[in-house]
């Protein structure tokens, strides 16, 4: 309450930090490109990354009951507490995470191609590498 009535509201950041059980990284062979392997850590792996995907959803999902001062039943949502930076032309939660480049949509996340003989030419490593390489690209497979 001092600091927000002597200097203004403030945004309290809440991070929660996603570590992976397995400390083991790989590699990624992209099928095509000539003397590329990639290395990707733990928290990469597709089953770290459903898992992640699945939590942020319950997060976002969340809905906590709550009794105000008045003594009044509500229901609280991320949407009532998180930071909005564009409001109020954009009413949508800054969540920074790794599923936005995948839109935040799940069949985004498992989208996988392979050539004629089986090799993996695009996969969510692939598609991760790719953005992070070329973030201003407006284009992609996932689109």
């Amino acid at each position: 309450d001092y600091f927000s009535s002597n200097f203004g509201p403030s945004h309290h950041i809440e991070k929660l930090v996603i570590t992976a059980p397995n400390e083991s990284s790989y590699i990624f062979l992209p099928v095509g490109i000539p003397y590329a392997n990639w290395t990707f850590g733990p928290v990469m792996q597709m089953e770290v990354l459903r898992e992640v995907f699945w939590l942020q959803n319950n997060l976002t999902e969340m809905k906590v009951p709550y009794v105000d001062e008045e003594g009044k039943h509500r229901v609280i949502t991320l949407q009532d507490v998180c930071f909005k930076p564009q409001s109020p032309t954009n009413n949508n939660c800054s969540i920074l995470s790794l599923l936005n480049y995948f839109q935040n949509i799940y069949d985004r996340l498992l989208n996988t191609t392979h050539d004629p003989f089986g090799e993996v030419i695009y996969n969510a490593s692939f598609h991760i590498h790719f953005c992070v390489r070329y973030p201003s690209y407006p284009g992609g497979e996932l689109n």
